[in-house]
């Protein structure tokens, strides 16, 4: 259309946040592998490959790491663990098989899931066995930690690759495909802790048991041509099975791949057809954007897992961490005798000034706090409350009289037990904050409560002496049960289920 008018081609400007990388990226593999008696494995998995002596198989060695392949780190579970593709296992397979040509994963079963550190590095080994009567092999797959070489290794997948290749039948000459209807992705990803790598599908129709899925790569997998078909890409086709009529909500795994046939590798951008071939079961069919044939695979078969067990050394992080319980506190005897006192609420001058008036006798003496009264602006009234409260606490470590008393800060909806009740009062809240660094600094000279709304506060003191005779300070009443706070293991560190896939 501006044939004839003068009209030219001109560069367009640099967009504004284009980003360029000027730094080489950590590199999974250096140095020449030759001088070890290997053959580099052309593969960004693998680092080296050697014939085995005395038999007609293979070997692949390799090294994984956050670091060298920063991508894994976009598959997790279990909230922040970095499981290595069930896609990964396969691609691995397939890379195998075109070593020895093999151009089909007969079969190949995931066993035991790979989680990777955090910091550190795994490293695997690919074995391939010798050809048998018809050129089929045994393959299987295992990795260990990089620093611990007296550890056992795992093995995490094992299957057979045969010599025929498999080609599905996917005409997408038409797409998206007749009568498919488009499905709705929003919120798709919001259920899963994939990051950007992995949230590679862009478009989904649905026929029947049929499901059509249009994935791209993001531009920060730029290693693409590498692959026989990227982890993350083929991924795409796994997280599609819910639409294809399998009950899936992100918790199904692969578990069985069958008859897997690479057609032409380095794809960036596919089309799948995944479709139901069983209650558990899918086919899978990828071609690139011209209808070329990319990937077949005959069967997916999946399961839901029993669960994931973390890394030794993830288990000792994870059961470290401690959360706060609030448990039936042990049956005491109320003590009518007990001597206490009651100050004014908090927030007055007249909470100070009343301890003039006590005599040092006291064993216990509480104070009454609340955020109702300091007016509508909560951050106001929670910083004048805590101000309140700190000028109080430094008045009580100050005066020697009190060394042997407690001084019980007595809240109102300030904690939540977990009995279906929530914070109403955010300045009491703030205080219960302070109190506990108070007592942590001074763990016999201070203790909290929270009532509910029908507890009064002059219920609390002759039930106090023998619960704190054992060592707890933090307590709630809820319908006329005392809760103590006890610091429980936030995780057992085995058996953490992975609520995704």
């Amino acid at each position: 259309c501006f044939e004839g008018t003068g009209a030219r081609r001109v560069a367009l400007p640099t967009y504004a946040f284009h980003h360029e990388r000027y730094w080489p990226r950590p590199a999974a593999h250096t140095g020449d592998v030759t001088g070890a008696g290997l053959r580099p494995a052309e593969h960004p998995l693998l680092g080296a490959a050697t014939a085995l002596a005395a038999s007609e198989g293979v070997l692949f060695t390799g090294r994984l790491s956050l670091t060298t392949h920063p991508w894994l780190a976009d598959h997790t579970v279990g909230g922040g663990m970095v499981l290595f593709p069930a896609t990964g296992f396969l691609e691995l397979a397939v890379r195998a098989g075109d070593e020895v040509g093999c151009e089909c994963v007969e079969e190949l079963t995931l066993a035991t899931p790979l989680l990777l550190p955090e910091d550190g590095a795994v490293v695997v080994q690919v074995w391939v066995g010798a050809p048998d009567e018809s050129g089929a092999r045994k393959v299987s797959l295992y990795s260990r930690a990089a620093d611990a070489p007296e550890e056992t290794w795992t093995e995490h997948a094992a299957g057979v690759l045969g010599t025929d290749a498999r080609t599905a039948g996917f005409d997408a000459s038409v797409w998206p495909p007749q009568n498919a209807v488009a499905a709705d992705l929003e919120g798709f990803y919001d259920r899963t802790e994939y990051g950007p790598v992995f949230r590679t599908i862009r478009a989904v129709w649905k026929r029947g048991d049929e499901a059509f899925v249009e994935a791209a790569l993001p531009a920060e997998a730029d290693d693409a041509g590498y692959y026989g078909m990227h982890p993350a890409l083929l991924d795409a086709a796994v997280q599609s099975v819910g639409f294809a009529g399998l009950d899936d909500e992100h918790k199904l795994l692969p578990f069985l791949w069958g008859g897997v046939s690479l057609h032409a590798g380095g794809a960036s951008v596919v089309r799948f057809r995944v479709a139901r071939t069983g209650e558990d079961s899918v086919s899978i069919a990828a071609v690139d954007v011209e209808g070329a044939p990319v990937l077949s695979a005959e069967s997916l078969v999946l399961r839901v897992p029993a669960g994931v067990q973390a890394p030794a050394a993830r288990r000792t992080e994870l059961d470290s961490l401690l959360r706060l319980e609030w448990t039936a506190a042990p049956e005491t005897a109320a003590d009518p005798s007990v001597r206490h006192a009651t100050l004014p609420a908090l927030g007055t001058d007249a909470a100070a000034a009343a301890l003039d008036g006590l005599t040092g006798a006291e064993t216990l003496v509480c104070v009454p706090v609340s955020g109702d009264g300091h007016g509508d602006d909560v951050p106001q009234a929670t910083h004048t409350l805590v101000a309140h409260a700190l000028a109080l606490v430094q008045e009580w470590l100050r005066q020697d009289r009190f060394e042997t008393a407690r001084l019980v800060f007595v809240t109102r909806g300030a904690i939540r037990s977990g009995r279906g009740d929530r914070v109403e009062d955010l300045a009491a809240a703030a205080v219960w904050g302070l109190l506990r660094a108070a007592h942590s600094e001074n763990p016999t000279r201070f203790a909290l409560v929270d009532l509910d709304a029908d507890t009064r506060v002059e219920t609390v003191p002759p039930l106090l002496p023998e619960l704190l005779a054992g060592g707890d300070a933090q307590f709630v009443v809820r319908d006329g049960d005392v809760l103590v706070g006890r610091l429980d293991r936030a995780v057992t560190g085995a058996g953490l289920l992975p609520p995704a896939h």
